[in-house]
Formats: C-alpha cells, sequence, structure tokens
C-alpha cells in the first residue's frame, strides 16, 4: 500500500537498511508498461497503478498528466479514478484506478480481459486487407471496432474514439499511439477509459497515429474530414467538435489548478489557441 511505498523510497533516500518485506517490493517484477517509474498499490479496497516523475525529467510529468486526464473527463471522456497523492517528503505519485480489475470476496481481485489498440489492429488488420498494418490510424481503429462485437455499444465506442482524437489534437497529446488505446471484453470487445493522456507541449503538428486524409496533421479539419468512418454525420461531428473547442477554453484553469507550471500552462494555451484559430480561419 501507500504506506509502505513511503516508508521504502524514504530509507532509500536516507541510505537506510531495508527490511524483506519491503525489499520484495522493490524487486522487478512484469513491467505494467511506460516509460516512467510505477508500481501498483492497494487503497480504499482497489488497485492502482501509482506513477512517479522519473529523477531526469526536467518538468513535473505527474502534475501534467493528471491535468490531461482531469480536463479530458471534464469534456465527456471516459476516464478512471485519478488521484495526486503527495508524500511527506513532497514527492508525488499520479494514482490512476485499474479498470481490469474487480474486486472480489476476501481481499482478491479478478481480471477483466484487456488488450490493447495495437493488438486488435494486427489481428483484424489481416481481415479487413490481409496484411498486418505498418500504420495505424483513427479510422482503422474505427474500422476494427465495427468488426468486434458488443453491438450495443458501438455507435457510442465510435463517437467516444472520435472525441479523444479531436481531444488529443486540441491539448497537444501528441503521445496517441495504438498501445494508448485499448479494449475490455464483455460478450464482445468494447472501448476501454482512456488513460496516458497528457499534453506533450512539443507542438509537433502532427499525432502519433493518422488522423484523416491529411495523414497525421493535427488539426481539427483533418479529423473532420473522416467523421462517417465514426457513424458522424458532419453537421453532428462539427457540433461535437465545437463543444470539445468551448470545453477545452477551460485548460488554463484546471491546468494551474492540477499543479502544472504557469509557463507550461501558458505554452499549453497557446497551442490550443492557435489550432482553433487555424480551424477558425478555415471554416469562416
Amino acid at each position: 500500500d501507500l504506506a509502505d511505498i513511503e516508508i521504502a523510497i524514504d530509507k532509500i533516500r536516507r541510505k537506510l537498511p531495508i527490511e524483506e518485506r519491503l525489499r520484495r517490493l522493490l524487486a522487478l517484477g512484469t513491467s505494467v508498461g511506460g516509460m516512467r517509474p510505477k508500481t501498483l498499490v492497494e487503497k480504499d479496497g482497489h488497485l492502482w497503478i501509482a506513477k512517479f516523475n522519473a529523477r531526469d525529467e526536467d518538468f513535473d510529468a505527474v502534475s501534467m498528466e493528471y491535468a490531461g486526464m482531469s480536463l479530458a473527463n471534464r469534456c465527456g471522456i471516459a476516464v478512471p479514478a485519478i488521484h495526486k497523492h503527495q508524500f511527506q517528503d513532497q514527492r508525488i505519485a499520479l494514482l490512476v484506478r485499474r479498470f481490469d480489475r474487480e474486486s472480489l470476496n476476501g481481499g482478491q481481485y479478478g481480471r477483466i480481459p484487456y488488450i490493447s489498440a495495437r493488438t486488435l489492429l494486427r489481428g483484424y488488420g489481416r481481415e479487413i486487407d490481409g496484411t498486418v498494418p505498418s500504420e495505424y490510424s483513427y479510422i482503422l481503429l474505427a474500422q476494427v471496432r465495427r468488426l468486434t462485437g458488443q453491438e450495443e455499444t458501438l455507435g457510442a465506442d465510435l463517437k467516444e474514439l472520435f472525441r479523444r482524437m479531436v481531444f488529443n489534437i486540441l491539448i497537444d497529446n501528441t503521445d496517441d499511439h495504438e498501445r494508448n488505446h485499448g479494449f475490455l471484453y464483455d460478450r464482445g470487445w468494447r472501448l476501454a477509459p482512456a488513460f496516458d493522456v497528457s499534453s506533450q507541449l512539443s507542438a509537433l503538428g502532427y499525432q502519433a497515429m493518422q488522423v484523416g486524409a491529411h495523414d497525421t496533421h493535427s488539426t481539427l479539419a483533418n479529423a473532420l474530414g473522416e467523421c462517417a468512418h465514426f457513424g458522424l454525420k458532419p453537421e453532428a461531428a462539427l457540433e461535437l467538435v465545437d463543444q470539445l473547442i468551448d470545453s477545452t477554453g477551460a485548460l488554463p484553469a484546471v491546468y494551474r489548478e492540477a499543479g502544472v507550471d504557469p509557463e507550461r500552462v501558458a505554452v499549453a494555451a497557446r497551442i490550443r489557441e492557435s489550432i482553433v484559430s487555424a480551424f477558425r480561419a478555415r471554416t469562416q
């Protein structure tokens, strides 16, 4: 639990001996993925992924991801429960509740089947055109979702996928690759909650996956051009984009409240405004 993690961190920092009980917590095990240090903790009867800032990073990645996830939730995107935890030595961690586990009797946890979008894309890519895709796209992901069961949630999943694509463009989350999307199994695969949502502040102008006819270009017009693949008519897609433009207007306030450095808040706001301005200029 978090108390044990805090004790272990404190003893390591002070170069004190660590008893075997804590030493086992620090042993290498199966990775839960990603670049930054993380571990699994139990809190309030649930399992959470605790994510820490890396030593060699020059900024607070924990607060940035907390901000991105908080804004996503505010914009109507399904995200797991999150919590920003501060240890006594001022170290912070982002706690993300695991959505692929469920509590059972006796303090045990059951596994809810989960696969990444990459797995589905590689498998069903063969079914769509006979080959494993070398590049991935939101459009192909929408096509794959149509083949993967749970008909009753298909329309909602496709709309949610479009919403996430547009949101990622607006907040400059260019780390939206195929491993950062996933599916849970419930009488067929359905879209899992969004995770690893964070502004990259690189202003590269392209996403990790193809957006539309203009490849990976991070423009709202590019996203709108392929709305039919997500089961949306142009009018409905434009309305959704306008809603997201309005709701992401809260970015500066949400990011400041999350503890993001003011300078980075300003950069994120400028990038969003540039994307919105380019779109408005094109549509007026």
